[in-house]
């Protein structure tokens, strides 16, 4: 899933999910193109219900990015509601 010139700024990723992934998955926070820069992962295990997640961004962002988030492992992996990045 991609948003293209997303106005970013900040240290910290939060995203709503239902994972649908009972190991090895992730869902990756990537910059300016798909196999871009890794500036998050978020660790899935489990099925279930919507949850909140939040990590620490591997490096502050800030400016206009195209923001890609991309999962990773077999099968679904995930539902995702919402996320934002924030100071």
């Amino acid at each position: 899933m991609g948003f293209r010139q997303a106005n970013l700024s900040g240290e910290h990723l939060t995203l709503r999910l239902a994972p649908a992934c009972d190991r090895g998955c992730s869902l990756q926070l990537r910059l300016d193109k798909p196999d871009g820069r890794v500036v998050a992962v978020i660790p899935l295990k489990g099925t279930g219900g919507w949850q909140e997640r939040s990590v620490a961004l591997r490096h502050t962002v800030t400016g206009s990015h195209d923001l890609y988030v991309v999962a990773a492992g077999t099968g679904p992996v995930a539902q995702l509601d919402w996320l934002t990045i924030r100071p």
